[in-house]
């Protein structure tokens, strides 16, 4: 499976917490650089997971409207992983 995390600087505990839950290949854009703004969401994503306490509310419009027409799923997380583990204890897996 495949999952794009938006925000965040370091998320080395959380890419090993989804590599666990059977995410092979994970992508991070922390969203900070300007040329990160500009991105595509690719239809082959399973997930999208957005680290809410390091992005502000334009850019998390930004990426749900391209989530939307991708056609692919946002998860909404804070970046501490007991909150990501339970985001991702929600979903099968």
């Amino acid at each position: 499976m495949s999952i794009l995390v938006v925000g965040g600087d370091n998320i080395e505990k959380i890419s090993y917490e989804l590599n666990r839950k059977g995410f092979d290949e994970i992508n991070h854009y922390n969203g900070r650089k300007k040329g990160q703004r500009k991105f595509k969401i690719s239809k082959k994503l399973d997930y999208v997971l957005i680290l809410t306490d390091f992005l502000n509310h334009a850019m998390m419009e930004n990426i749900r409207k391209r989530a939307r027409i991708a056609e692919v799923p946002v998860l909404y997380s804070k970046r501490s992983l007991s909150s990501v583990k339970q985001t991702m204890d929600g979903l099968a897996c």
